[in-house]
């Protein structure tokens, strides 16, 4: 998700529950019952890379967190929400001792490192990922982000390109090209993605794809239409992802999601 000016959408977060969102409302959930707990990172790669989960390489399947590091990481979370930066790294520590090859971990890690500035740091850890996970669609779609991030625009646009080549369902890849080509003012690359997208069917992606053109031009009240019509359609509060892609280029107010009616 993103979180704050320029930050990446795969951050770090905390809700209250049972879920503690790590890496683009990534999770460890205890489901009741088993008490088991499920990767979101696999969640999120299912969502949004337009892969299958049983398409996935199973040698790559990132392995579910521990109770135990599941607890750490939403304290982690906790503090990244208070923009307390050293402190969360500090706490993720005890995470790291039990688990230094965790991958909610690490994308927890290069989160707060990527939010606190340390771009570079972050990099390092998400490059890590990718080399450990070359088919795995998270660490390359970070890499893209920490380039937008960095605004620079070209490098990033080429970076999703690249990654809409190795996942061709993928329309999150296809939005952050629109986003990317609506910053340039490049009006073809976005009517093109947005005819594309269109094309595609209804989705969510859609609607905030149509959201963002709109705003981009000015209209903020057609940009609200669309943004209610992709919650009210396709079920509300699960797209905080697409909410905030458009939050962290200045589209839409930071810190309000679910957005208020």
């Amino acid at each position: 998700m993103i979180f704050g000016g320029g930050s990446l959408f795969l951050g770090l977060t905390a809700l209250a529950g049972d879920s503690v969102l790590v890496q683009g409302d990534i999770s460890g959930v205890v489901h009741e019952g088993d008490k088991k707990v499920e990767s979101e990172l696999n969640k999120f790669e299912a969502d949004y890379s337009g892969q299958s989960a049983t398409a996935m390489d199973a040698s790559e399947k990132k392995q579910p967190v521990t109770p135990k590091v599941r607890e750490i990481l939403k304290e982690a979370g906790l503090l990244y929400y208070q923009r307390r930066f050293p402190a969360a790294l500090t706490t993720l520590k005890k995470a790291e001792k039990i688990d230094p090859g965790s991958s909610e971990v690490l994308n927890a890690k290069a989160a707060i490192l990527s939010e606190s500035g340390d771009l570079a740091e972050a990099r390092k850890i998400y490059s890590q990922l990718a080399v450990a996970q070359p088919k795995a669609f998270v660490p390359r779609y970070d890499l893209a982000e920490l380039l937008l991030m960095a605004k620079k625009y070209d490098e990033a646009r080429q970076a999703f390109q690249e990654l809409l080549k190795a996942f061709p369902n993928c329309d999150l890849a296809r939005f952050k090209i629109l986003l990317i080509a609506l910053i340039q003012k490049d009006s073809d690359g976005a009517d093109a993605m947005l005819a594309t997208l269109k094309q595609r069917g209804p989705s969510a992606i859609g609607d905030y794809a149509l959201a963002a053109n709109a705003i981009s031009y000015g209209d903020i009240g057609a940009g609200r239409q669309w943004i209610e019509s992709a919650e009210a359609d396709f079920g509300g509060g699960n797209h905080r992802v697409l909410y905030d892609s458009l939050a962290d280029i200045g589209f839409v107010p930071q810190g309000e999601y679910p957005p208020k009616n």
